[in-house]
């Protein structure tokens, strides 16, 4: 049986208006099982408009309702902290501005579970509607400054960025 997966997003004011329909979307058309996937939407201190918005959408997706902004990573954690109350596997965070491949949440669960001692993946972002990538990942150079590996580069050629 698929692991659950909590899939987490935080949006503030007109932030779901704006982009939401389409992340939705393609979270609807995943490979990976729908019974097995819980979405958690985190208004932080969204509008009342775009909190009706991401219900309209997305009746069954669990809404957590902070009154004024905390910030991505504090939005991000009072998710969390009730995922991991409630035993989900994994967790995956997602800005509302993405759109998903199908085989995203399939594939991400599938090398999380053959890598059991990595804890943090991240998968090939390309920039919106091109085939060039956004990133494979942060690289750390060792002056401390920290760049996205293939940044740039078309998403079907192979890339040294990546080990």
């Amino acid at each position: 049986m698929a692991p659950r997966v909590a899939v987490i997003m935080v949006h503030y004011e007109d932030y779901a208006i704006r982009h939401f329909a389409e992340c939705h979307a393609s979270l609807a058309a995943q490979r990976f099982p729908a019974e097995r996937m819980t979405l958690f939407v985190v208004s932080n201190g969204a509008a009342e408009a775009s909190r009706q918005f991401v219900t309209s959408l997305a009746p069954a997706a669990r809404q957590i309702l902070l009154p004024r902004n905390r910030g991505w990573s504090s939005g991000n954690n009072a998710a969390i902290r009730i995922a991991l109350d409630e035993g989900f596997e994994y967790l995956v965070m997602l800005n509302m501005d993405v759109v998903l491949d199908p085989e995203c949440l399939a594939a991400l669960v599938e090398a999380a579970d053959r890598r059991p001692h990595v804890h943090i993946l991240q998968s090939k972002i390309l920039i919106y509607g091109t085939t060039r990538i956004n990133s494979l990942g942060n690289r750390t150079h060792y002056l401390g400054y920290t760049y996205c590996a293939g940044f740039g580069k078309d998403h079907r050629e192979p890339c040294a960025d990546v080990p």
